[in-house]
């Protein structure tokens, strides 16, 4: 195995910071429809840095879901402290009609998943983790698609059409 840390120079502290960090990128074209404020995504691309893909259509399908849970973080799911009875401090959503997550519908026309074949030599068979870091990458790629679709920048999530109209006034 391994040793559990990566090795540090006594006088500097220089160390690598990860030896197995994994890396990932999202980009997102969208369209916003400035009359309503909705958010159409249109194109949705995924590049990952795993290292060694060991099972290609489990890693892909772990992006694909990672890619509704961001679209969702992103546009849809609301924690808001009391919502939607003001008077307490809950952060409950008691239905899908309180706590709104994307359909079928909400998900883009067109995406493409690639992965960035890097083999780790500390890895098991030169693979690295992915798990929940696929759900990390489509928030800021919707938040800045949509500053460049329309020209107005929303610094908290989730985006809805509401936030996005009061931008544009």
């Amino acid at each position: 195995l391994p040793p559990p840390a990566p090795p540090r120079d006594p006088e500097t502290g220089f160390t690598v910071p990860s030896r197995s960090m994994a890396w990932g990128s999202t980009i997102v074209d969208v369209e916003v429809d400035d009359e309503t404020g909705e958010v159409t995504i249109v194109n949705l691309y995924d590049c990952y840095d795993i290292g060694t893909v060991i099972n290609p259509l489990q890693a892909e399908g772990q992006v694909q879901g990672g890619d509704i849970q961001g679209i969702g973080m992103a546009l849809f799911e609301d924690l808001t402290p009391g919502y939607p009875d003001k008077t307490k401090a809950d952060m409950f959503a008691y239905n899908f009609t309180d706590y709104i997550i994307p359909s079928f519908k909400d998900m883009p026309k067109h995406s493409e998943i690639k992965f960035f074949q890097n083999y780790d030599p500390y890895g098991p068979f030169g693979a690295k983790g992915m798990g929940e870091m696929v759900t990390n990458t489509q928030p800021p790629a919707i938040a800045n698609a949509i500053y460049n679709a329309c020209g107005v920048w929303i610094d908290s999530l989730p985006i809805t059409p509401e936030k996005i109209l009061r931008a544009l006034e």
